[in-house]
């Protein structure tokens, strides 16, 4: 690689001087250029020479010059980019990885997923919009983090520009699809979903926005430049894919703005140990805060079973069905609810989700020796 398309002055060093002194352009004319790289002799180069007849200066031809260091290049070989952050990308699509293969499996085999803080993931991720093609949404999520992890452990290890510079545009590529199915399911979820929260889509989101701005730092101004034509071909192709394998709200698909209040039946047995339970939460005033159309809340009341639905301490939130924006009853915005099915048991924090019986006879005992603390000192 060749210096001399460099512009500026040499900067001088004598032997013995303290500080670099700039020479003039007369005394240019009898240095010596040691300059490396094949730079043409005389040109003004800042590099280091040797001055001859300079006052103190050793006439001995023999001295070595001064080395001469190259521009310093990037990971990807050009100037200015900076490398791959490789570790925060392995985290994140390790994340990515783990949360994407959680809803892949509870898909496949046919297992409701748990809904951290709200209550809307189920709905969600068992839409017709959670396929592509018949295929887990989350299974194409898992692939493509996979590749991330892969990706960032590879530009830990690679050593050639080449070899690097690959790595580089493939994750550039891998992350901007990303971008892009994360950027078109956040605005079904807006839209065509009714504006359900879904901590596991958000989550998503959040990881592959992540990657995506680690990436794109990661490459210089015209690196950008030159990529965004192919970054816009990836993304058109990512939206073509899910345009066709998902379906619209045109063909048919299960996007509900409405729902008419139909509660399904419990069918389940009863036993005395149960019929007991539910007679016992009610007495120390629990309440279960539920949606007709929650599966997780049918759950709840079949581990009690038909008998037990006399005592059950049930709330519906939705009694007049549900609809698009719709809130629910007041008696479950005065009690905080955030996601179904939610345990309000006087004395204790709130229980979100379904509880196993074994939990609920817990927190009853417990309930029930605090009111009969608080009937020995009231006496």
């Amino acid at each position: 690689m060749s210096l001399a398309g460099l512009r500026g002055p040499c900067v001088v060093r004598p032997p013995g001087a303290t500080a670099p002194c700039r020479a003039s352009l007369a005394r240019i004319a009898l240095q010596r250029p040691v300059c490396r790289h094949g730079a043409p002799a005389g040109r003004a180069l800042r590099c280091g020479v040797r001055a001859r007849g300079a006052e103190g200066d050793s006439a001995d031809a023999g001295t070595s010059p001064d080395p001469v260091e190259a521009p310093q290049l990037d990971s990807g070989g050009e100037k200015g980019s900076a490398s791959v952050p490789w570790l925060p990308l392995l985290v994140l699509g390790s994340a990515g990885m783990m949360e994407t293969g959680y809803l892949t499996a509870a898909r496949l085999i046919g297992t409701d997923v748990s809904c951290p803080l709200t209550g809307g993931c189920a709905d969600v991720l068992s839409s017709s919009y959670a396929s592509v093609f018949g295929v887990p949404l989350p299974a194409f999520g898992f692939a493509a983090y996979g590749a991330v992890t892969a990706l960032a452990a590879a530009a830990r290890a690679s050593e050639g520009p080449n070899e690097r510079s690959l790595v580089r545009w493939t994750l550039f590529g891998t992350a901007t699809a990303l971008v892009t199915t994360s950027g078109r399911l956040m605005y079904l979820l807006a839209t065509e979903l009714g504006g359900e929260l879904c901590t596991w889509c958000l989550t998503s989101a959040a990881l592959s926005f992540g990657i995506g701005a680690l990436t794109y730092r990661s490459f210089s101004k015209p690196e950008l430049k030159s990529g965004a034509a192919p970054g816009l071909t990836v993304a058109a192709a990512v939206l073509a894919v899910l345009a066709v394998g998902q379906p619209s709200q045109a063909d048919g698909g299960d996007v509900l703005t409405e729902l008419p209040y139909d509660p399904p039946v419990v069918e389940t047995q009863s036993t005395p140990e149960t019929e007991a339970l539910a007679r016992r939460l009610n007495a120390v005033g629990a309440r279960m805060y539920g949606a007709f159309w929650c599966p997780h809340c049918f759950q709840e009341e079949e581990l009690f079973g038909r008998g037990a639905m006399k005592d059950f301490p049930y709330v519906e939130c939705f009694p007049e069905g549900w609809s698009k924006g719709k809130k629910p009853a007041q008696a479950c915005v005065d009690a905080g609810v955030k996601g179904f099915p939610t345990w309000v048991i006087p004395g204790q924090e709130p229980l979100l989700g379904a509880q196993p019986l074994e939990e609920l006879a817990r927190v009853v005992a417990a309930a029930e020796q605090r009111a009969s603390d608080s009937a020995v000192e009231g006496r």
